[in-house]
């Protein structure tokens, strides 16, 4: 133990030894007031240091001893929990031989419990029924009727579910079995109730939309309640189905209010008005009576040419006899079922605007309505479609002008563009839609309206006289016309579509032009033309194959993206030039079938006229002739094209008559050739380029190289570059021309 006085003792020796170290000297008497404020300072620091560490340790030890009074109480109650487990050990080993006796008490103690809770509910039914009673006929509380009748149809079930269960006691509950069974009859007539509701879609919308989001809710409420019965194999409760019930009713209820237009469209040829006649057949406008019922005034109009006829005198007043008769007016009837159509139409947007936020968004409530409509109303279409033939060809446009700002709507609300086309209907016999039908036989009805005109126009051009233009070309005005009546028919669809309409136009368009080509080719091969008509034909056709370019670019620049690329434009486009070459060989034709030209080229190589230059002389005076006029009337690049021709039927020409009669190789013939070349030559050289008369003459000079020639060979090099441009010169025509000058074997 610790010596107290000894350490006092210690400590005031230390004290005392500190005192003198401090005042060693005397100058530190002078601060001994500071170093007694410093000790006291020092001792007061050293007091509360030893005052917290002694309150420390009280309090360590005063925790001890809790800790300690603690332990001993645990020891004690554990000490007693092991003397009491032991007694019902003790216990339980003399309830060994009972056990059967003790489970079957607790199975007694458990099914009493389930009994008394299933009597609660039973109990409590009457009070929670009448709850429920009240609110099924308030609207406003649609949601917690359905909730009380769910839950009641619940506790109704598990009563049932019970007393099946102990079906031997059944006696004397047949009251209680008609009192559940109300249970289900009150949830048919909410049902039926909920589903009218459901019908009545549009006016909820817009008049009392907190009623439809309740019908939505109460559809998703028991569509959880649904995946949680399939998640618990809840056998003995049905699935309702509610969300496809919801669809279903939508669906009916749009059928319902399409039916009349549907119904409508089919009606085509029904008698829709009633027209009055007079005794001699024609129609009565309108007439007058007096207060007497006399007839005062009366306008008729004649049937047959649709003028109206003179008011009649009084005698014929007198005497006239109306009589009515039943007729159908496509203009009424038509008015009528796009009128019914565009109602559907605009059902789309009140449904976008007020039906579908009522409802939760996974149910995608708009696109059902919507793709419920488009079916509807494409059937409607589709009996339009089986009318289409009938149709005037105004009326198949006022239909296709309705499906196409139809679908301009649809476009407006967002249906994605694979959604827009009007799906096939059930009244599409040959499974197409009424669109394409509708289509087709607009088109073709324009395809046969446009080649009636093309052939009398045709027919007019020929049977007429060509028109000289100012630049001294003739032309018919049947070009002209042809593409103004095109322009005029496309230009009706243009303002209808863009897209599908005007592509199956464009496609009827080109087929036209191909047919109108078609028919000035057989009017061509039939042949008995004058050179005027033809050259006044191949001009429109030059000015035609222009103008079906910017028809063509013109309609391609309209077309909606994936319709412009589909069009044969380079094909029909071309056929007008085709024929127009066609054309210009006609009119070459024509000027080589000249009679004194005919009889001049049987003169060549033979007689004093052709040695004396006279016969090329007339053959060139009478081209010229001809190529005077055709210069004047053909676009000038055919007229070279023309030239072109004449020359190589010229080479032709001169050719056949050498094989026919071969002069002798004497150097006046060979001098009259080479004159021969230079004047043909001349002459061409003025209607085409240089390069190309050069080329027609090269073959004429090929003419001479095998009249002069003196050995085989250079026979075979003329002979070759003759057949470039005289295919049909023969070997035997080949051995007459060289036997003048060199004999040649076939062989050779």
């Amino acid at each position: 133990m610790v010596d107290i006085g000894q350490m006092a003792f210690e400590a005031a020796e230390a004290g005392v030894a500190e005192v003198v170290r401090l005042l060693q000297a005397p100058e530190d008497l002078e601060r001994l007031p500071q170093l007694v404020t410093d000790a006291q300072g020092r001792a007061r620091a050293n007091q509360a240091a030893l005052s917290a560490a002694l309150g420390a340790q009280v309090d360590a030890a005063r925790y001890g001893l809790e800790l300690l009074d603690r332990s001993h109480r645990h020891i004690a109650r554990l000490r007693s929990a092991i003397e009491e487990i032991g007694a019902l050990c003790a216990e339980a080993g003399a309830f060994v031989e009972d056990s059967g006796p003790v489970r079957a008490l607790s199975l007694a103690h458990l099914n009493v419990s389930a009994v008394l809770a299933e009597l609660s509910d039973i109990v409590d039914l009457p009070a929670r029924a009448a709850a429920v009673e009240q609110l099924v006929g308030d609207d406003t509380s649609l949601v917690a009727a359905y909730e009380g009748l769910t839950v009641l149809e619940g506790t109704a079930a598990n009563v049932k579910e019970a007393w099946k269960r102990n079906a031997a006691k059944r006696r004397g509950i047949g009251e209680l079995f008609s009192y559940l069974d109300r249970v289900e009859e009150a949830m048919e007539a909410f049902e039926a109730r909920l589903w009218a509701h459901a019908r009545n879609y549009r006016e909820l919308a817009r008049s009392n939309p907190r009623l439809l989001v309740d019908v939505a809710r109460v559809v998703e409420i028991q569509e959880r309640l649904d995946e949680h019965c399939r998640r618990t194999k809840a056998g003995y409760v049905k699935p309702r189905h509610y969300r496809e019930r919801l669809m279903v009713e939508l669906a009916a209820a749009i059928r319902e209010r399409a039916a009349p237009v549907i119904e409508l469209c089919k009606r085509h040829g029904v008698p829709n008005v009633k027209l009055k006649f007079d005794q001699h057949g024609n129609k009565v406008v309108s007439e007058a009576r007096d207060y007497l019922g006399a007839l005062t005034d009366v306008v008729r109009v004649d049937p047959v040419s649709g003028r109206q006829l003179p008011a009649p005198t009084d005698e014929e007043l007198a005497s006239l006899a109306m009589r009515e008769e039943e007729a159908f007016e496509e203009d009424t009837w038509l008015g009528a079922a796009l009128g019914g159509l565009a109602v559907l139409e605009a059902d789309l947007p009140e449904a976008y605007d007020y039906a579908a936020p009522c409802f939760p968004p996974h149910l995608n409530a708009f696109d059902a309505l919507f793709q419920m409509y488009h079916v509807q109303i494409a059937t409607a279409v589709d009996a339009l479609g089986q009318a289409s033939s009938a149709l005037t060809a105004k009326g198949q446009l006022a239909v296709i002008d309705w499906v196409v700002a139809y679908q301009g709507t649809l476009r407006g609300l967002g249906v994605q563009e694979e959604l827009v086309r009007l799906p096939v209907a059930p009244l599409s016999d040959d499974t197409r839609p009424g669109l394409a039908l509708l289509i087709e036989a607009y088109t073709g009805r324009m395809e046969a309206t446009l080649n009636a005109w093309a052939a009398n126009i045709l027919a007019q051009d020929v049977a007429g006289a060509p028109q000289q233009m100012s630049d001294g070309t003739l032309r018919t005005p049947g070009a002209v016309d042809f593409f103004r009546l095109l322009n005029e028919h496309v230009a009706v669809v243009e303002e209808v579509s863009r897209g599908e309409v005007l592509y199956a136009a464009a496609c009827r368009a080109l087929k036209v032009m191909c047919d109108f080509t078609a028919s000035q080719s057989t009017l061509l091969a039939r042949g008995g033309l004058p050179l005027e008509m033809l050259a006044a034909l191949l001009n429109n056709n030059v000015d035609a194959y222009g103008q079906s370019l910017e028809f063509t670019e013109h309609v391609q620049s309209l077309l909606e993206e994936g319709y412009a690329g589909r069009l044969d434009v380079e094909d029909t486009c071309r056929s007008f030039l085709e024929l127009a070459k066609a054309l210009a060989a006609a009119v070459c034709s024509e000027v080589m079938r000249d009679a004194g030209l005919a009889e001049q080229f049987g003169r060549l190589y033979a007689g004093q006229d052709w040695a004396s230059g006279a016969t090329t002389a007339t053959v060139v005076a009478t081209l010229k002739d001809y190529f005077g006029d055709v210069s004047t009337f053909v676009e000038p690049g055919f007229a070279k094209r023309i030239a072109e021709m004449a020359l190589d039927e010229v080479v032709r020409r001169y050719t056949a008559a050498l094989a026919s009669t071969a002069p002798p190789a004497s150097e006046a013939a060979l001098r009259r050739m080479t004159a021969d070349v230079e004047e043909l030559s001349a002459f061409f050289g003025s209607l085409m380029p240089a390069a190309r008369a050069s080329k027609g003459a090269a073959r004429l000079c090929d003419l001479r190289e095998l009249l002069a020639a003196k050995s085989p060979a250079e026979v075979v090099a003329a002979y070759g570059r003759l057949l470039d441009a005289v295919p049909s010169l023969t070997p035997q025509q080949l051995e007459r021309i060289a036997a003048g000058s060199i004999p040649i074997t076939p062989q050779q």
